[in-house]
């Protein structure tokens, strides 16, 4: 068979039935016109050319046949002009129809066949004004539906395609032999009289025929719906069958009632009516005890009349209001509370609004009768601005419309939708935004819609009632704030139950200066006119941002050599019975930082700190400040590729170690230090510029991709710990200036700037750490060994911060959470604070809590908020922290409105320094003021996340622009690991989430075999921390992709037990040894078997409480009681566990597989660092 050519258009599924079936016959598709997502993308993987239109196809021309290939009623094909037909193809057009005869006249001919009783139905492929080619019958069950049959036309229509192929194939036009008549072409019953009401005069089948036939399922529904005035509602109504009943009563009468169902008496029995909506589509559920007995009304020949006159005039303009609503997103305005619930018909509880108003003075220029229309579109515009939406709509409300609506209620919307169909609405003039609306008002002035409508079609899928609405006489419906233009007045209808006086203040004084803007300056965009009132500026960036330092904070060890002076006896870090006091630490701290100068550092470089949570890691990092330089913060529980990337990445010169831990330090070009000092305890006085570097960390930004290194100066770092410390009530007992009574627990991780925080903010006001080993950490209580529990309690800890998960983990076991009691400040930061969380917190403490908030792309904290009692955890961010300033800022980079969505960028010291350019993510910041913010040199950065303002004077997040995953109480950049897998994997895109029951991450890469699964396991083990690694990698021939192209992560598939990150080859454990001892301790404490060497601990589903159980565990086998904390977060996988474990068992001399240092090439490497320092030296 010669192959022929076709261009298909069309919206549904029914058009890739066709497609595929041209391509299984070896035809050719030149090319698809389509606006149907779904459609697009089938012809996009299939490597055919597509376009939204005919004319926008390169193959136009080229093609034999245009092929119309939509199915029976779903959103209509693209219109194609008899022209636009003929310059696209050579021979000419073929159409599908689902009636029996392209003339039948009905909208909808399957649903006409039912409607009129028809026994028989078909379809037809035919060329436009010319003859059938082919028809085929379509038998209709006795209980059809317009839904089924449309289902069986599309089948028909396939089937028959074949036929419709061959003919044109044998070059047969001729028309086809045609024995099914159009048995409902002239019978006006097809029409549903009275919109649809239905009338229990009528006998039960015809009832149940008419319910069926207007049930068009989830496909576009040209006609109207079946509907019942019950309960004072009009309802929609998908279902009917007919039952016998015992007795002849009244038509309309309730026999039986259920939530779901209605059993009615008609003329000859009765009916039971089912799938009750109300007229936007919702679902709803009856009332039996109202309805018990009742007499449903059925429409008399007058309210027949009128509701089909009414129904008649309402289609005319309904092809305009359907593309309305298809693309109306209802606008909402933030400072407004939640509606009633408006609908299209005002909705139930639309007449329960407070209304109270105010009135404005209109400019001259809009006074004028003649200048409507522009001030239509300034007031849409205004609205709009407001809401922060310019794709969105407002609700536009005429006086005939609500006499309509009035007159038949349910029947008649008193409203429509007013929106801008502009590309850029807020770059054009009033007067193109008023020529845009144009359509919209005439269509207006002729009627509304039928509420239905938006049951009707699929296609209306965001529909509700916009806060803001226009009127030419009264409040909308449902609306928090309606706008009516009276003479040279303009009315401003508020709810007061919705909107309060201050933030209608901000609304009026936001619209007169917008009105007196334009009537000053007509032919401005409208975004030059649009400018924020200078209170609600000043609002925004001065009086709602973090109080302002008098000086530039001093740099954090200097603070603390001023607390160390004030009380050089004072205790400053507390661990079991262990304890340093304020002078002894100090002079410590000293000794090392003088040894770091000698051993070459310099100020600005980086000196990085391989130690545990100790002693020695706060006397660390006050040297590395003391000497100039800047703390890297580094792990002992990351793998090696992880700590050599994070030295390389910030340059480090140094590393202070310890020697428990130098051996097992990976080898980089950094010198090791151990811990320890010269005799030399004076202070060694450098000038440290507040804009030098004091900290250097890790933070992932928007993009979302791998964290690269950011640098934290001595002024934000120093900055940051008075924001904290003047956090709240400023005159709580914690946080006065100098703060003995006030006690840190440190939890944090060594590599973590958390550290900072929980050490320098006690130790820069006078207060006490209680440095928490982790044993302590990972134990909560229990009788044996140390325990948070017990650091809580003996030494009275009363600032604990934390992440939500490990307050949970407290509050889960008994013997720890009554330790909370102490407490007078829980932090909460990392991840979101559930309602339970905080409920359950009050249950137990009279801490206040308070949760801290860091936005993407900062290593610290910004902005803090106290949880209030009665007050869920899922609130605001809150306000900035002292010191700190935060601007919510429009793409113009201007301050956007209260209540109105926009980026959050971070100025003050805040600010994180970064390598490159940040692709203008860091700027100067234009609103600095204050000694705290250094004046012109002033930098502000764009974070990512988007956010508003309350009319409060808190920030409410609304979403980050990356995403976050949270597992095992870590908050994980799910781009950091999709990039380390696809680096690994050769370039092959990945995908990482966290799925089942018992929360697991999962990551699934495009296009590896069993070899490159191997090699991206090894890269992620060597290079992620424990909790960071997937439980199983998955390959995938092709990932999931979206209408858009992107990754559909909700259609990703779930994990199979097999396809673990070890893959199925691993091979089984031996049942004795080692591995086995330590895997019969993991299978215990997760509840998981077979577990295999590859496994992680971490990735099956292990977390800190599970860790300390294995740890307790392995202690207590042969020869391992020494066994250190983080054995299991720097060995996560069971055979490199056991393999460092049974390392443990043998005597010194015996170890293998540990690197020694090598002594020649530190002692070079010192010398290189003290001849470049002596080179840079002054």
């Amino acid at each position: 068979m010669t192959p022929i050519s076709f261009l298909i258009t069309g919206d549904d599924d029914f058009t890739i039935g066709c497609g595929d079936a041209l391509r299984a016959r070896g035809h050719v598709i030149a090319g698809v016109a389509s606006r149907s997502g779904a459609v697009r993308a089938w012809a996009g993987a299939a490597g055919l050319p597509v376009a939204d239109r005919i004319g926008a196809l390169e193959a136009g021309g080229e093609a034999e046949w245009l092929l119309l290939a939509s199915g029976p009623p779903v959103p209509p094909v693209p219109a194609v002009p008899p022209e636009a037909a003929r310059a696209a193809v050579r021979r000419g057009t073929l159409r599908f129809h689902d009636g029996p005869q392209p003339d039948c006249g009905a909208a909808a001919p399957p649903a006409g066949a039912l409607l009129a009783g028809a026994t028989r139905h078909g379809v037809v492929w035919h060329i436009p004004g010319g003859p059938v080619l082919v028809q085929q019958s379509v038998a209709i069950g006795p209980e059809e539906t317009a839904a089924s049959l449309i289902g069986k036309c599309r089948a028909a229509g396939l089937e028959s395609f074949d036929a419709l192929l061959c003919k044109l194939a044998a070059g047969d036009l001729n028309a086809a032999t045609q024995d099914i008549d159009c048995q409902y072409k002239s019978k006006p019953e097809i029409v549903p009289q009275a919109a649809g009401r239905l009338d229990f005069t009528w006998p039960a089948p015809e009832l149940a025929r008419r319910v069926r036939g207007l049930d068009f399922g989830g496909l576009w529904n040209p006609l109207t719906t079946a509907k019942v005035r019950a309960g004072g509602r009009l309802l929609l109504v998908s279902g009917a069958h007919v039952v016998e009943t015992v007795a002849p009563v009244a038509p309309g009468t309730v026999l039986h009632v259920t939530q779901e169902s209605l059993t009615v008496a008609s003329s000859d029995g009765a009916v039971r009516l089912c799938g009750f909506r109300d007229t936007s589509g919702q679902q709803v559920a009856l009332y039996p005890a109202a309805l018990e007995g009742a007499e449903l009304a059925s429409p008399g020949e007058a309210e027949a009349k009128a509701l089909s006159a009414e129904r008649a005039a309402l289609a005319r303009d309904e092809p305009h209001w359907r593309a309305r609503l298809a693309r109306f997103r209802p606008a909402r305005l933030a400072l407004a509370g939640p509606g009633p619930g408006g609908g299209a018909g005002g909705g139930p509880g639309a007449g329960l609004a407070s209304w109270n108003d105010r009135q404005l003075a209109l400019p001259k220029t809009f006074a004028a009768p003649e200048a409507a229309p522009e001030l239509v579109a300034a007031l849409t515009a205004w609205g709009l601005h407001s809401t922060g939406d310019w794709r969105a709509g407002l609700a536009w409300s005429t006086a005939p419309m609500v006499a309509g609506a009035k007159a038949h209620p349910g029947h008649v919307s008193p409203w429509v939708p007013l929106g801008f169909g502009l590309e850029a609405p807020e770059e054009a003039t009033i007067a193109a935004l008023a020529a845009d609306l144009a359509p919209d008002l005439a269509a207006a002035a002729r009627g509304s819609f039928a509420p239905d409508l938006v049951a009707r079609d699929p296609e209306i899928t965001a529909f509700g009632m916009a806060s803001v609405g226009i009127s030419d006489r009264a409040p909308v419906a449902g609306t928090a704030l309606t706008l009516t233009p009276e003479g040279d007045r303009l009315r401003l209808w508020y709810d007061a139950q919705r909107l309060d006086e201050a933030a209608l203040d901000l609304l009026e004084a936001r619209l007169a200066l917008f009105l007196d803007n334009l009537a000053a300056n007509p032919a401005l965009p409208l975004r030059a006119l649009l400018a924020l009132p200078a209170a609600e500026r000043a609002l925004t960036l001065v009086a709602w941002n973090g109080p302002q330092p008098a000086d530039p904070p001093v740099p954090v060890h200097q603070a603390f050599e001023a607390q160390a002076d004030r009380a050089p006896e004072r205790v400053a870090l507390v661990s079991g019975g262990r304890q340093m006091s304020y002078g002894a630490l100090d002079a410590r701290a000293n000794r090392l930082a003088h040894r770091l100068i000698a051993e070459g550092a310099r100020p600005g470089d980086r000196v990085g700190m391989y130690l545990t949570r100790s002693f020695d890691l706060a006397v660390a990092a006050l040297a590395v400040l003391k000497a100039g330089a800047a703390w890297l913060p580094l792990d002992p529980a990351w793998p090696a590729g992880r700590l050599r990337q994070h030295i390389s990445d910030a340059g480090a010169g140094l590393v202070v170690t310890d020697l428990v831990l130098a051996p097992i330090l990976p080898p980089s070009a950094a010198v090791p230090v151990m811990i320890g000092g010269g005799a030399d305890a004076r202070r060694p006085g450098l000038d440290v510029a507040g804009e030098a570097v004091a900290l250097v960390t890790r933070a992932a930004d928007a993009s979302g991709g791998v964290p690269g290194p950011v640098m934290l100066t001595h002024r934000a770092l120093s900055a940051f710990c008075a924001g904290i410390g003047a956090l709240a009530d400023p005159v709580a007992t914690c946080f006065d200036a100098t703060c003995p009574g006030t006690t840190w627990a440190w939890l944090a991780g060594p590599g973590s700037c958390a550290s900072a925080l929980e050490m320098f903010c006690a130790l820069t006001r006078g207060g006490q750490v209680v440095v928490v080993s982790e044993d302590a950490r990972l134990a909560l209580s229990g009788a044996q060994g140390a325990s948070l529990a017990d650091d809580l309690t003996r030494h009275r800890v009363t600032v604990l911060h934390g992440s939500p998960a490990m307050l949970q983990r407290i509050l889960d076991d008994p013997g720890a959470r009554a330790a909370l009691r102490g407490l007078k400040q829980i932090l909460l930061g990392g991840e979101p604070v559930s309602a339970a969380l905080a409920g359950e917190l009050r249950r137990f403490t009279d801490a206040r809590i308070v949760r801290l908030f860091r936005p993407c792309g900062s290593a610290l904290y910004t902005m803090a908020h106290v949880i209030e009692g009665g007050e869920s955890g899922a609130g605001p961010l809150g306000r900035p922290l002292a010191g700190q300033s935060v601007y919510v800022l429009d793409k113009a980079m201007q301050p956007v409105p209260v209540g109105v969505a926009g980026d959050l960028w971070i100025g003050g010291p805040g600010v994180p320094g970064r390598h490159g350019d940040d692709d203008g993510r860091i700027r100067r910041d234009p609103f600095a003021a204050g000694p705290g913010h250094a004046g012109e040199q002033a930098q502000m950065f764009c974070t990512g996340e988007r956010v508003r303002w309350r009319a409060d004077g808190l920030l409410e997040r609304l979403g980050p622009r990356r995403r976050r995953l949270t597992i095992c109480g870590e908050t994980l950049a799910p781009g950091e690991i999709e990039a380390r897998i696809a680096r690994a994997g050769g370039g092959s895109r990945a995908a990482v989430a966290v799925k089942g029951e018992r929360p697991r991450l999962v990551a699934w890469v495009e296009a590896v075999g069993a070899a490159g699964l191997a090699t991206i396991r090894a890269d992620l083990v060597a290079h992620l921390p424990a909790p960071m690694l997937p439980a199983q990698v998955i390959a995938l021939e092709a990932l999931p992709r979206g209408e858009t192209g992107g990754i559909d992560r909700a259609a990703l598939p779930e994990p199979g037990a097999e396809l673990r990150i070890g893959g199925p080859g691993d091979a089984p454990l031996p049942a004795a040894g080692l591995e086995a001892e330590i895997a019969a301790i993991w299978s215990g404490v997760l509840g998981v078997s077979d577990i295999r060497r590859a496994d992680s601990f971490f990735a099956l589903g292990g977390d800190l409480c599970g860790a300390a159980a294995v740890l307790a565990r392995i202690r207590a086998l042969d020869g391992l009681a020494g066994t250190a904390p983080h054995a299991l977060f720097r060995f996560p996988l069971l055979g490199d566990l056991a393999g460092h474990l049974a390392q443990q068992r043998l005597p010194p001399a015996d170890r293998a597989g540990v690197p020694e240092f090598d002594r020649q090439a530190i002692m070079a490497r010192r010398r290189d660092m003290r001849r470049r320092s002596e080179r840079v030296a002054p």
